[in-house]
C-alpha cells in the first residue's frame, strides 16, 4: 500500500483480504501488537474491510495447485 499511497489517499476504497483477522481492525478492543502494527500503518487511510474466502480469492487459488506426478 505504500508504493499506492498517492492513489489510495485521494478518496476511499474496498480492501479486500483473506485475511479475517483485518475484518475487525476498526473494532477490535483488544488487538494483538502485529494488529496494532497494521492499524498504524493503514489510518491514513480511507477504507472498507472485506473478507474473500480462499475458494473465491484468485491470488490464494494460485498458492493452492494441485501437483498431478505424471
Amino acid at each position: 500500500m505504500d508504493y499506492f499511497r498517492y492513489y489510495l489517499t485521494r478518496k476511499e476504497f474496498i480492501l479486500r483480504t483473506g485475511h479475517r483477522a483485518l475484518t475487525s481492525l476498526h473494532t477490535c478492543k483488544n488487538p494483538t501488537s502485529r494488529l496494532l502494527r497494521w492499524a498504524l500503518k493503514l489510518q491514513g487511510f480511507k477504507f472498507k474491510v472485506e473478507y474473500i474466502t480462499g475458494d473465491t480469492n484468485s491470488a490464494d487459488s494460485l498458492s493452492r495447485l494441485v501437483h498431478v506426478n505424471v
